[in-house]
């Protein structure tokens, strides 16, 4: 049986979906596993033909709503799986009345499905919990992206945190920097350092931009650097010794286990995966609200004893992935057994 990607048109936006898909994907290739690739657009606008031979579909989890669309192209024998890499009806930035229709939709497309890849075990539990227990569920978490440099430390008297998150409100990066204003009034000589894209939602990045450029404190420290590439990133996890997460959903966190095997500290808000990343306390603290998360934060940016202490060097567990070619192992194992 054939195997068909159904991805994004747009695959080389940096959004942790695109660079798992890419990454499995080229590790498949380089194993041999053959494969195909097209996107909802190409499947939805073929004109009927002739029945195609079966086939294996993974389809991407942002088509969810052409789902109905989808199966009416690709009805049984063909067999469809979900890349599951999140759940709209989870995502806290929507409005109840949404998240109550993404439920409906996802729960209606799961129950069509053969099976599923999910990204972490909070991902697979959730499945479990709405019903499907009976369905295949590969858990996949992403292996490390890059191989992470030994640390940076040009200046140890100065608070140095890292951001990595495209600004959408789902990210919290607003709301966690009024609340850190508020706390580090007066205080300089820090750097916070914001990595992501600023064009996804537009008036949300200009908001985060002016708070910013309003607060002597923090316009001289919040540097917002836009979305890098590899080499750059792994320059920026180096230099900084604290990795802050304010987002309040994580299916999985990819940026959070890079950050963790960079060696930084975790400062993380509690929501889906992202506290799993804290495997011992050394690894980070996990806050259950934005307030607590910015005060926290905010101590460590005026304490500089505590500041060393928690910083200093660590053992750091291996990831449970090691690498994508270990990914493409269990994944084409998965499809032989499926």
């Amino acid at each position: 049986m054939k195997d068909i990607f159904i991805l994004p048109a747009d695959r080389r936006s940096p959004s942790g979906g695109n660079l798992y898909n890419r990454s499995l994907l080229q590790a498949l290739k380089s194993r041999g596993f053959t494969f195909s690739i097209s996107t909802v657009e190409a499947l939805l606008d073929s004109a009927p033909g002739a029945p195609a031979a079966p086939a294996r579909y993974w389809i991407d989890s942002l088509h969810l709503e052409h789902a109905d669309g989808l199966f009416a192209k690709l009805p049984p024998p063909n067999q469809r799986f979900f890349l599951l890499h999140y759940f709209p009806s989870l995502q806290p930035a929507e409005k109840n009345a949404r998240k109550r229709a993404w439920r409906r939709i996802e729960d209606k497309t799961f129950a069509s499905m053969d099976g599923f890849v999910v990204t972490s075990e909070f991902s697979r539990l959730e499945l479990f919990r709405r019903g499907f227990k009976a369905m295949p569920v590969l858990v996949l978490p992403p292996a490390p992206t890059f191989k992470a440099r030994r640390k940076i430390r040009k200046d140890s008297a100065m608070f140095r945190g890292l951001m990595v998150c495209n600004l959408i409100p789902g990210k919290g990066v607003l709301d966690f920097l009024k609340h850190f204003e508020e706390y580090t009034s007066g205080k300089t000589g820090f750097s916070l350092e914001i990595v992501g894209r600023l064009d996804l939602d537009k008036p949300f990045a200009d908001a985060c931009l002016a708070l910013v450029a309003a607060n002597p404190n923090l316009k001289h420290s919040v540097k917002f650097l836009g979305p890098l590439g590899l080499s750059e990133l792994k320059n920026v996890y180096a230099r900084n010794d604290f990795f802050i997460s304010a987002s309040r959903m994580e299916t999985f966190g990819m940026a959070l286990q890079e950050a963790r095997l960079s060696g930084l500290h975790l400062l993380i808000l509690r929501g889906g995966n992202a506290e799993n990343h804290i495997g011992k306390v050394e690894d980070g603290v996990c806050f259950s609200t934005m307030k607590q998360l910015a005060l926290h934060t905010a101590r460590l940016v005026h304490d500089k004893q505590w500041r060393e202490i928690i910083s200093a060097p660590k053992i750091i567990a291996r990831p449970e992935i090691p690498s994508w070619t270990e990914a493409a192992r269990i994944f084409h194992r998965f499809v032989q057994q499926a």
